[in-house]
């Protein structure tokens, strides 16, 4: 009798629902999501009651995105869509999420000196008051506030 408790136990957890995330971030990745999915690949591996369309409208053109949220209804991704091919492609993903981190622990909160003791800094950018911090090697740019020197988002082009 104990064994059939394990067994309707073990198999409601693996039937409750939950998708299983990964959040490591690495070259052109945040977790499963990558640069260059097709969006229908996407919609297969996210859960539906967690993502929200909207329209960036960056620069005053239609920019279509994916928002996605963690299970407290937080925004932890945000996934610019565009065409390709014929095909919609994730084509840049803002990270919001601290449980998004690099190989080396690096992750939103992370400071300037983290990221410059773990990669080479290709360049800095400054853009309407925050700057971004380029590191090629991970085909990433680390936003930060001048006055805070701590990530507040990365970006994964």
């Amino acid at each position: 009798m104990k064994k059939f408790f394990i067994f309707i136990f073990f198999g409601l957890f693996l039937y409750s629902g939950e998708i299983k995330r990964d959040y490591l971030l690495s070259n052109k990745k945040a977790g499963n999501i990558e640069i260059g999915m097709e969006v229908d690949s996407l919609l297969k591996i996210l859960d539906k009651n967690l993502i929200k369309l909207v329209n960036l409208n960056l620069e005053g053109f239609f920019s279509p995105a994916f928002e996605i949220y963690d299970r407290e209804k937080k925004l932890s991704l945000v996934l610019e869509i565009d065409k390709f091919e014929g095909k919609w492609i994730v084509s840049r993903i803002t990270v919001y999420d601290k449980n998004y981190k690099t190989k080396e622990g690096i992750s939103l909160g992370s400071s300037l000196s983290d990221l410059k003791g773990n990669y080479k800094i290709d360049h800095i950018d400054t853009v309407e008051g925050y700057f971004y911090a380029i590191v090629e090697q991970l085909g990433m740019s680390f936003k930060f506030k001048p006055e805070e020197k701590e990530i507040i988002s990365i970006i994964i082009y």
